[in-house]
């Protein structure tokens, strides 16, 4: 779409510069992205063997199969969350030229993680606050 406009385009991955950049591979099977959700798994002690390499919506059936009950529920929300902060991620190095490295962008999902919980997603707080 860009090139459509006479606008710069990058064809590869902002994240990683390895691949071709599509919504799957950003959020799901992106070496920068899959070090983000394998860190997150170990934290909730939920297994982190098996990370991204596939579709978005593959990757979200999956990482749903780790968890039951109130706890799927927090899941969800923080899939969304997770895949929102990658998403800006991925924006800020695009139109910005700045970027945060993995470590860095974990403290900001822990951040917004404890603001949604106090914002009502008490579903979160069961998962990561346990």
């Amino acid at each position: 779409m860009l090139r459509r406009h006479g606008l710069q385009a990058v064809d590869s991955c902002y994240l990683c510069d390895q691949d071709p950049e599509t919504i799957d591979h950003i959020v799901a099977s992106c070496s920068f992205s899959r070090q983000v959700w394998w860190t997150i798994l170990s934290v909730l002690g939920a297994d982190a063997s098996w990370v991204g390499d596939e579709t978005l919506l593959a990757w979200w059936d999956r990482w749903r199969l780790r968890w039951h009950g109130e706890r799927q529920k927090g899941a969800d929300t923080l899939f969304a969350l997770v895949a929102w902060e990658i998403w800006k991620e991925r924006n800020v190095r695009c139109f910005r030229n700045a970027s945060s490295d993995v470590t860095q962008l974990l403290s900001t999902i822990r951040s917004n993680a404890d603001l949604w919980i106090e914002g009502g997603a008490q579903h979160l707080g069961c998962l990561i606050r346990e």
